[in-house]
């Protein structure tokens, strides 16, 4: 199940996304998009939908540098 964050500093890497996150479930894949001011993770975990929808809110309530985080799941997936 794919899990989008959003609100990463710009130099965030995979390790540092496998080092939050990854004590939640193994994590698959980590696909990095960046931005001059921020940076955006398409994080690939095993886990259910509810499981990934309750780390998505987890997500959600984080702040780091300053900046508030967005995380949720897409709605179409191969779940």
């Amino acid at each position: 199940m794919k899990i989008i964050i959003e609100g990463l500093a710009v130099d965030i890497s995979a390790d540092d996304i496998r080092r939050d996150y990854g004590g939640y479930a193994p994590i698959q894949r980590i696909d990095m998009v960046r931005y001059a001011d921020h940076a955006i993770a398409i994080v690939e975990m095993d886990i259910s939908r509810a499981q990934a929808n309750f780390l998505a809110a987890r997500i959600c309530a984080q702040v780091r540098l300053d900046t508030q985080l967005r995380a949720w799941v897409p709605l179409w997936d191969k779940d």
